[in-house]
């Protein structure tokens, strides 16, 4: 399966395309998929329960290990696609992904600013795609109101996950900022460059080796306002999407 965090899915938006949490939302997930599923996680970003490593390395545990039952997280997509070189390049590389994803238990997520800007191979392979939104939380009058600057120095901040493709009324979750915050280093910049390897080489390339983190526990991350975004239906509603996305292109469980 292959989920796309983004900012924005039609560049029709007045919130801010930074900093609004796209970031914590797959983190979320990811841990998610670590602490509740038992899935190994490897990111290109740096967090307290995956094993760090870039783009290119990712790429080869995928095609190549034997391992099954991984989410992976790729932060910045679009930065990562366009270092790969010619569209022909691009394509191979998005094909082959998504053809071992299916066979290997694995989950993709990705995140970009804007839908738009990535290519319009994975767009169309995407299985579901989740606009974040940040929100101010006033614990007083239980009230979320929308945040669109960049670097805001409040700490009342939610995010809220809108499930856009396959569409779903109202927030699919809304979580806690100040604790999902606390799982990856959200000041980090991504920039790596992926080299697409000679298909001779492919063969002999492999894959670096998964090493599992202690986990940290992280408790209370949902709010669920009275007024405002509500908090959906979590966890149990995007499982039910999945499946039945699952159900609908004959992926098997």
């Amino acid at each position: 399966m292959i989920y796309g965090i983004v900012g924005t899915y039609d560049d029709n938006t007045m919130d801010t395309l930074r900093g609004n949490g796209k970031t914590m939302g797959m983190s979320y997930f990811l841990h998610d998929a670590r602490t509740r599923l038992g899935w190994n996680v490897i990111t290109n970003y740096h967090t307290n329960f995956s094993e760090q490593m870039n783009t290119e390395e990712m790429t080869d545990l995928i095609l190549h290990g034997n391992m099954r039952k991984i989410a992976a997280g790729i932060d910045e997509i679009q930065v990562i696609l366009n270092s790969i070189g010619t569209q022909g390049k691009i394509v191979t590389f998005i094909d082959k992904m998504i053809s071992q994803t299916r066979k290997r238990q694995t989950d993709v997520f990705y995140t970009t600013q804007r839908f738009l800007n990535v290519h319009k191979r994975l767009r169309v392979q995407t299985d579901m795609v989740i606009v974040a939104r940040k929100y101010h939380w006033d614990e007083g009058d239980q009230i979320a109101l929308p945040c669109r600057k960049d670097r805001c120095e409040e700490t009342n901040h939610v995010i809220a996950l809108f499930s856009v493709v396959p569409y779903r009324p109202g927030p699919l979750m809304v979580i806690r900022a100040g604790v999902v915050g606390k799982l990856y280093d959200s000041d980090e910049v991504v920039d790596e460059t992926f080299h697409a390897p000679p298909k001779e080489e492919e063969k002999e390339r492999k894959p670096k080796k998964v090493k599992a983190k202690k986990l940290q526990e992280v408790t209370d991350v949902t709010k669920k306002p009275t007024k405002g975004p509500d908090s959906g239906g979590g966890i149990p509603a995007f499982e039910q999407m999945k499946r039945e996305i699952m159900e609908k292109r004959g992926i098997s469980p």
